[in-house]
């Protein structure tokens, strides 16, 4: 329930888009819309699994803040409850 209305909280005029189901980086207007790298996969995977979602964000938004600074909180939620679905889906 949280996750669903975390979207509401920032943008309600838009819906979340799929994912790519290649483990690639999609870069447009200095955003991205995967995580591969491992060092940070490594990072996040228990947290995840352990439904520490938020925390996971606040990692993500740390370690890209440089590299991707157009990015918002509700684009890395995005990716990272893509991420969620996806632990929780190879773990059941």
């Amino acid at each position: 329930m949280f996750l669903s209305l975390l979207y509401e909280l920032f943008d309600d005029t838009d819906t979340p888009q799929k994912m790519p189901s290649k483990s690639v980086i999609v870069i447009s207007q200095d955003k991205i819309t995967t995580i591969i790298d491992q060092n940070i996969l490594d990072r996040v995977e228990l947290l995840l699994k352990n439904n520490k979602v938020l925390e996971c964000i606040g990692i993500c938004l740390e370690f890209y803040k440089k590299s991707y600074p157009n990015m918002t909180f509700r684009d890395w939620s995005e990716i990272v409850i893509k991420l969620h679905q996806k632990i929780c889906s190879e773990n059941t």
